[in-house]
């Protein structure tokens, strides 16, 4: 993977995005001490019946090994898809209190693509390679870049979680006054001609909120508030 663009960090600075990568660690290593545990405690059962030999070791050794390196390759997906994202230093979920690009980047394994503004990723299967193609807004939309991933449900998280990111982005770059489309589609449904009723849920505060970083440079630059969005 090539060097981050300038003005970008990886999105591992959010102590939230940190966090999941600090417990697939944990989860990683915690699997690997259980395995390693539980084949002693077979060998030592095996012992005990008068069952212990060189092909009922190997068969148990071969099935723990076979365990661990199905964590190993999980684990190491899921690491690698969370450090395919980057934000920049003015960025809502970065911690830093500098006003710079609130830009997002999402690497393809050979370079870093920059993710236009106002627009979302849909992902989408390749019907021929196992991988995974990244559209601007819908299925119809350019392809922005391709993930060398099978479409899954770890890529579809993460994927929900860039454009999460985008929509931040969004909401840092968006001029005081100007139109929050979030809140104008909450108020078109309200009209008595919208077909479509929708629930829209109740604002809480999530955890990948603005840092405090952010915070601050709002009070330095354009001094409009940063609204919480929905926990996923």
């Amino acid at each position: 993977m090539q060097d981050l663009p300038d003005g970008a960090h990886h999105w591992s600075v959010n102590p939230e995005i940190s966090k999941v990568q600090l417990q697939n660690m944990t989860n990683a290593v915690f699997f690997s001490l259980t395995g390693f545990i539980s084949l002693l405690v077979i060998f030592k059962i095996l012992s005990m019946i008068g069952l212990m030999n060189f092909y009922s070791g190997a068969v148990f050794t071969i099935i723990i090994a076979w365990f661990l390196w199905n964590i190993f390759l999980k684990t190491n997906s899921r690491m690698h898809l969370l450090n395919m994202v980057a934000i920049g230093e003015g960025h809502p979920w970065h911690p830093s209190e500098e006003i710079g690009v609130t830009s997002v980047w999402v690497s393809d394994g050979d370079e870093w693509h920059l993710i236009p503004k106002k627009a979302r990723i849909f992902a989408s299967a390749d019907p021929i390679l196992e991988r995974t193609l990244l559209k601007k807004n819908d299925e119809n939309g350019k392809i922005l870049l391709i993930w060398p991933n099978t479409l899954d449900v770890k890529v579809s998280k993460v994927i929900s979680l860039v454009n999460q990111a985008l929509a931040f982005q969004d909401a840092q770059d968006r001029g005081e006054g100007e139109v929050d489309p979030i809140e104008t589609a909450r108020a078109r449904e309200t009209q008595e001609f919208y077909p479509v009723e929708r629930k829209w849920e109740e604002t809480t505060p999530g955890s990948l909120t603005p840092q405090p970083g952010a915070l601050i440079r709002q009070m330095k630059g354009k001094g409009f508030d940063i609204v919480e969005k929905d926990k996923e």
